[in-house]
């Protein structure tokens, strides 16, 4: 139990933002991500990280792309136009901010703009207003901190787990590197597999508490999950249904 009251202790102070949409991935080795499918910039991914899944390909040879939002340890500051006024930036205290990085005019691509949460922008005194858009006027801004990259990743290079976010894979193997069990068991917990033999603590790391739990007749414990029921005796997993 100390494991999963760490669980829920650490969950207040990790820093990623909401949960991610459509699941989380975790690199089991060391690869390369890219910013475009066919191509583009190259990030190292380090083995054993964990990363927001917002967006899945499938390939011609029948394997998944993942789009991962990646931090981006080799820029620290950026800089780009938005047009909120000092009120519409007062009123919006939480959110995110449209910011170009140059002052747009009637050849500029509208859509090629940059979401920043509110508290990553540092507003200059610089005010600058295009020949095509007389109505607007585009302040300066820097970005305070590190924007992520967004990385397309192969399915080979780890564990997506489509039910959980990275904040719980990032908890679930830190606590998973302190117990003393094997290396498979792990790998199996992290990809959420449940089997025989296994205690109330791993299988609540693998799948979270569950929705219910029931007594049965014969004395043995189930848990209801979504897509599965899994059968206690004596503390142990003895089936999964």
């Amino acid at each position: 139990m100390k494991h999963l009251g760490l669980l829920l202790c650490l969950t207040l102070f990790l820093p990623w933002g909401a949960r991610a949409e459509l699941g989380a991935f975790f690199a089991n080795k060391s690869t390369y991500g890219r910013t475009e499918l066919n191509g583009g910039q190259k990030k190292l991914i380090p083995a054993k990280s964990i990363y927001p899944v917002i967006a899945l390909e499938v390939a011609e040879k029948n394997h998944v792309l993942y789009r991962l939002l990646y931090p981006d340890t080799s820029v620290s500051t950026g800089s780009g136009f938005i047009v909120e006024t000092d009120q519409e930036l007062q009123e919006k205290k939480e959110g995110l901010i449209k910011v170009y990085k140059e002052v747009p005019n009637k050849k500029t691509d509208l859509t090629q703009f940059t979401w920043v949460p509110l508290e990553a922008l540092l507003v200059t005194g610089r005010l600058e207003q295009s020949p095509d858009f007389p109505n607007l006027v585009f302040r300066a801004a820097n970005y305070k901190g590190q924007l992520p990259l967004q990385l397309w990743v192969e399915d080979w290079a780890g564990i997506y787990r489509p039910d959980k976010d990275a904040n719980y894979l990032t908890l679930t193997w830190a606590m998973l590197e302190q117990m003393q069990i094997s290396r498979g068991k792990k790998q199996r917990i992290l990809m959420g597999l449940v089997e025989t033999g296994f205690s109330k603590d791993e299988v609540k790391l693998a799948l979270g508490a569950p929705l219910k739990e029931e007594p049965l007749p014969s004395g043995e414990l189930q848990w209801l999950y979504p897509d599965k029921k899994v059968i206690f005796l004596n503390g142990q997993v003895v089936r999964v249904l």
